[in-house]
This record gives structure tokens, sequence and C-alpha cells, in this order.
């Protein structure tokens, strides 16, 4: 059996699991069906953690939204994940006991948390247990924007269009830190 959702991917707002995908709705929990959640962080010059968005979507919705990505940029995105070996390094931490330290450094570079500005949480699962073999993820803010240069402007502004769109805080201060934050969904 798989482990659990750890708590780093539960609603900051109702301190559970997120239960519904931001496209679609659907009770990701009860569906049976794999989805992803990413949460994006960023550490203010106090020292405190924010999160600036959370969201879940099914694999359905991630794979229409895959969809609306130019072949340019879906391309360099593939080419860019094998040149920084992330499945590789994804699945060798799936091989290694996770469970504490998938959130203390980023999977990619291997930088402390501690270290970065900006990073984020990425795991995928199947009701409300993780994705046997497929360990959640922290990635760095500097990853994060070596892939947005990559991407076309087209891509870059669906994926802008859907961050206004769907991850938009209510709050002026986080969604003000939002805009300045590189957003590409994986």
């Amino acid at each position: 059996m798989s482990d659990p959702i750890p708590e780093s991917f539960y609603s900051d707002r109702s301190g559970k699991p997120i239960r519904k995908c931001v496209m679609c709705e659907k009770d990701l929990i009860a569906s049976g069906e794999p989805y992803a959640i990413e949460k994006a962080m960023k550490r203010t010059a106090e020292g405190d953690v924010l999160t600036l968005f959370e969201m879940a979507i099914c694999i359905p919705c991630g794979q229409k939204m895959n969809q609306r990505m130019s072949e340019h940029s879906k391309r360099v995105i593939e080419e860019y994940f094998e040149s920084i070996h992330l499945n590789e390094k994804r699945v060798g931490l799936g091989q290694e006991d996770w469970q504490d330290k998938w959130d203390k450094v980023c999977v990619v570079t291997g930088e402390p948390l501690s270290e970065v500005t900006e990073f984020n949480l990425i795991g995928n699962f199947i009701g409300d247990r993780v994705i046997a073999g497929i360990p959640p993820v922290a990635i760095s803010g500097e990853i994060m924007e070596q892939l947005q240069e990559k991407i076309s402007p087209e891509t870059r502004q669906e994926m802008d269009d859907f961050r206004d769109t769907y991850l938009g805080p209510d709050d002026p201060q986080l969604k003000a830190l939002l805009s300045e934050t590189q957003f590409v969904l994986l």
C-alpha cells in the first residue's frame, strides 16, 4: 500500500486534503482518478513561508491544458526535464525513504529549501494516497524560472491565463506576489 498524502499538500485554508479539481471541480478523493497537487511557496524577507497558490487538477483536465501548449513548448519542456534528469531523480527518491526528506531540498539541484526564496511542491495522488513509486518533490524557483524561459510566448500566455483564472488568491498582497511568480503547470 502506498503512503498517505503528506500534510504539506493539505489546503492552507481548511487544514484538510484538497478535494476538488481546480477546473472541473470533481471530487478527487472519491473519483479514484489520478490527480496532481501543486503548491507555490515564497519565503519573505522576514523568513515566513507563504503559499502563493495551491491547486489540485485531475489528469483529464491536466491533459486538456497540456493540449493547449504549443508543440514547441511540449518538446522543450520534455528536453529540459531530460537534461536535468527530473524523472530519474524522482524515481530514485521513490526507491529511498523519501518521507522525511522530499520537502527539505530541491530534487533537481539538491539545494536546501531553507536557502531559496521560491519553490514548488508537486505530488501525484490517487484517492488519499501517493501514487506508488512517484514520490512528491520540491523544485526550486530557479528551475521553474529556467523552464518558463524555454516555453513559447503563446504557452506562457496560456499559463498566465490559467493562473489568473484559477489560482488568484483573494489577498491583494498575495495576488501581487503571485503575479511575480514563474508558473508552469507540471
